[in-house]
């Protein structure tokens, strides 16, 4: 299980709802020392008494902040815990390469969307973007989450179909800008495929991707040649029969189109993993650009807590203006034949998106 990241304060805005607590508007009435009265307790602090309990505090700061190794960031993480109320939820840092946190660019948990079929209106209020083509959300509902709390994003896969075969455009593919382009990022989710899941020859989930100012950023994706205008790292679940995986109902790839991709249709970077149908799993990928004329790009990613892949030798680009500037919401199965189709309608869920960088 999991530890849900639900109402993050560093989340899009969204429309106010009454306070979780019925009295989060006012001091805890069970504290006989509130500064607002109680019938039970009519007896006010004194001034004096006040004071001195702020000269108090600010004697034992004073001390803390003078530990030997101690530094500014770690008082000023002291002093916002303990200034916090406890009925207010913090966001916990999030955690870039190293010991660096970066900012929070974009979360969503689909706690405050409505169940039912997903229109693009909503979808843009928890993801952002400005796709409003209905059709391509026609298969993407908010149900609730099965782990007791709140809701999650459902996407269905049909049965016999990929991305545009028999017809349609089956599962979902929208592109996001980012609210600033960065140079280092790290994509989080919470993913579960249902417990019959036909694993067939593989699908897409999302990941990131960069392109230089004024290209679509569907040109590093669908079997075009990136050039030098762009890259992508989607995700990729592959059955037994797209590749040899001897004991393996599924594996793992962070699937990437790159200046230096040796197949048309990208290249995967195995996780040597898998995922369990019917079971949540947390996904984290990080990317990090690469020096122009260097090979010292970063490609790092964790299944579950562990490290699966660890890079630092990766090229994303050979233009200065090409970094990371899109979410690529891509959940579909293919593979662009009938091939890649599942014999059994399917359902993957994602929860607590998070996005983080620099």
């Amino acid at each position: 299980m999991f530890d849900r990241q639900k109402g993050s304060a560093a989340r899009r805005a969204e429309p106010s709802h009454a306070p979780d607590h019925p009295d989060a508007d006012h001091q805890d009435a069970e504290h006989p020392d509130s500064d607002h009265p109680h019938p039970s307790h009519p007896r006010r602090r004194s001034p004096v008494s006040r004071w001195g309990l702020v000269l108090a505090c600010s004697l034992l700061v004073s001390l803390v902040f003078a530990r030997p190794g101690w530094t500014e960031a770690t008082y000023s993480s002291l002093t916002s815990t303990f200034s916090t109320d406890a009925r207010t939820p913090k966001a916990a840092p999030t955690v870039g390469l190293g010991d660096v946190v970066e900012p929070t660019l974009v979360t969503a948990d689909f706690d405050a969307l409505p169940r039912g079929r997903v229109t693009p209106d909503r979808f843009i209020f928890s993801l952002g973007g400005s796709n409003n083509a209905r059709r391509e959300y026609d298969d993407t509902t908010v149900v609730p989450d099965d782990r007791g709390k709140g809701n999650v994003l459902r996407t269905t896969l049909d049965a016999h179909s990929v991305r545009r075969l028999p017809r349609g455009n089956n599962g979902i593919v929208v592109f996001i800008p980012l609210p600033r382009r960065v140079q280092h990022a790290c994509l989080t989710y919470d993913v579960k495929f249902d417990k019959s899941f036909d694993w067939s020859l593989g699908g897409k989930l999302p990941g990131l991707l960069g392109v230089a100012p004024g290209v679509l950023p569907a040109l590093p994706t669908g079997g075009h040649h990136t050039r030098n205008l762009g890259w992508s790292g989607r995700l990729m679940w592959l059955g037994p029969g797209a590749y040899a995986m001897p004991g393996r109902k599924n594996m793992v790839a962070t699937y990437m189109y790159s200046p230096e991709q040796e197949s048309q249709y990208g290249d995967n970077v195995w996780w040597n993993a898998s995922f369990v149908a019917g079971r949540w799993h947390t996904i984290k990928q990080c990317y990090g650009m690469n020096t122009v004329g260097q090979r010292d790009g970063t490609l790092r990613s964790w299944l579950d807590g562990r490290v699966v892949v660890d890079r630092t030798d990766y090229v994303f680009r050979t233009r200065e203006d090409v970094d990371i500037s899109h979410i690529s919401w891509s959940i579909f199965r293919g593979g662009h034949t009938m091939e890649w189709a599942g014999k059994r309608t399917g359902t993957v869920d994602i929860d607590n998106v998070r996005i983080t960088g620099s």
